[in-house]
C-alpha cells in the first residue's frame, strides 16, 4: 500500500447521527497501552477512543 500525497474526493456522508466503522492501524504495544488506559478508566477500548476523539473535536480542545 502506497501512500497517496491527495486524499481521494469521497462521497459526502448524510448525518444522521450513526455510527461509521473506523479502520485504525497500530502496534500490538500501542494497542496494549491503550487498552490498559481504557480499563483504568473503567472503559472498553471503543468507549475511550469516543472520548477521545470527542474530546479532541469538541470546542475548547488544546492541542499539544
Amino acid at each position: 500500500m502506497v501512500a497517496k500525497t491527495q486524499p481521494e474526493p469521497t462521497a459526502a456522508l448524510p448525518f444522521d447521527g450513526g455510527i461509521i466503522e473506523l479502520s485504525l492501524m497500530i502496534t500490538r504495544r500501542q494497542f496494549e497501552a491503550l487498552e490498559e488506559r481504557a480499563r483504568l478508566e473503567g472503559m472498553s477500548v471503543a468507549q475511550y477512543l469516543r472520548r477521545l476523539v470527542h474530546e479532541s473535536t469538541s470546542d475548547g480542545a488544546v492541542f499539544a
